[in-house]
């Protein structure tokens, strides 16, 4: 019997040593096939790592070279707009000389062929000073200067500017001024800009309408703001068109920029002053049904020190669409 359960414990005893000899293999094999893989994720790592590098470098080389481009592009559009101003100028006087001289001598056919003349270097001087604002803006070299502004001499201004823009399409030109408007701090030159533009604007897409200008103040909680409501009943826009309304050298579809013409950069210049001037601009519109564009500055903007390489916009030209 004790050489049976020898016999017995032997067997098992050599059972557990197999096992475990198995058991060992195994992990061994488990073993090397984890440092395989562990060797195999550090190598992927580290090329994903070099990837990652070279493309973020990729990048940085593309950024660089699209603002290099970019900078090229505002000093070739702010050069070539310079140089086509000073002769612009001395075509604008001699015309206005012109005319002058044709209406003094009673030569109505002349003097209407002139005044044609006229207006086209007019509607030249602004697209030249459309593209001046706009390198400005996207060179960052425009500052806002805050003064004191008389609102009711404001609107005297835009509506003597703009009354004739409003009877060529036979528009009604209507302006509300709230009587609590109060007092407003702001940059007088980039806010009459920017009535300026939405203004002519809704003149010049509608017709035999009525384009309105409302000025309200909006008391708020930390600032009171100003807040400007130019609503038409022109052709509107849709979905799509609102979409690239503000993009520069857009306008709402290529038959729109065939029949009123443009430059597509009086929005973007708006509200690039509007932001300057710390407030925003939305719009809504129905088609056929015309649009309301909303600013909303606020009441006092703060007063920051100007950069050495400002140049504001009148030192350039005066307000423009």
């Amino acid at each position: 019997m004790s050489e049976l359960e020898d016999d017995v414990r032997l067997r098992q005893l050599q059972r557990e040593r197999n096992a475990r000899k198995a058991a060992e293999t195994l992990l061994e094999s488990k073993s090397l096939e984890l440092y395989l893989a562990n060797q195999q994720l550090l190598q992927l790592n580290a090329t994903l790592e070099q990837r990652v590098h070279e493309r973020t470098q990729e990048l940085v080389a593309a950024r660089d070279q699209a603002l290099e481009a970019s900078r090229i592009k505002s000093q070739f559009i702010a050069t070539v707009s310079h140089e086509l101003r000073t002769p612009l100028h001395a075509v604008i006087s001699y015309s206005e000389m012109l005319l002058e001289d044709l209406q003094g001598a009673g030569l109505a056919q002349q003097l209407q062929d002139q005044r044609k003349i006229h207006g086209a270097a007019q509607h030249l001087q602004i697209l030249i000073n459309e593209l001046l604002d706009f390198t400005k803006l996207e060179a960052g070299k425009v500052d806002a200067d805050p003064e004191a502004i008389d609102l009711d001499e404001l609107v005297d201004n835009l509506l003597d500017t703009l009354s004739p823009l409003a009877e060529q399409n036979g528009n009604r030109l209507e302006v509300q001024l709230a009587g609590d408007a109060g007092e407003l701090v702001s940059d007088r030159l980039k806010l009459n800009q920017c009535l300026y533009n939405l203004l002519s604007n809704a003149c010049k897409f509608t017709e035999r309408g009525l384009v309105r200008l409302e000025i309200r103040r909006e008391r708020g909680t930390d600032q009171d703001w100003l807040c400007f409501a130019v609503s038409d009943n022109g052709i509107g826009m849709d979905e799509a068109q609102l979409s690239r309304l503000f993009q520069p050298f857009s306008q709402g579809d290529s038959s729109i920029t065939r029949k009123y013409g443009g430059t597509g950069l009086g929005l973007a210049i708006s509200r690039g002053l509007c932001e300057l001037l710390g407030g925003t601009i939305d719009v809504s519109s129905t088609p056929g049904q015309g649009s309301c564009f909303r600013m909303r500055i606020p009441a006092v903007l703060p007063t920051h020190p100007p950069a050495p390489e400002t140049a504001p916009l009148k030192e350039d030209h005066d307000a423009s669409a």
